[in-house]
């Protein structure tokens, strides 16, 4: 169960996102469908990894890499 700190944090995060997304979403002129999955996705894994955290299985300063091959 995630407390109203986590709750907050999911929210802003979230509305971040989103206008991330939507702003990409116009540029690349994407339809409705398309925006609505991709904010289901990106939702789906902000989620999972805030529960990660909560209970202990990754931290919640744990690096991040990104293969760029």
């Amino acid at each position: 169960s995630l407390n109203p700190m986590q709750r907050s944090e999911i929210s802003k995060m979230n509305e971040t996102i989103s206008g991330y997304i939507i702003k990409y979403a116009s540029e690349e002129k994407l339809s409705d469908e398309a925006v609505k999955q991709k904010l289901y996705v990106i939702k789906s894994l902000i989620y999972g990894a805030v529960i990660q955290a909560s209970n202990g299985e990754i931290s919640s300063n744990d690096e991040i890499t990104i293969n760029k091959g």
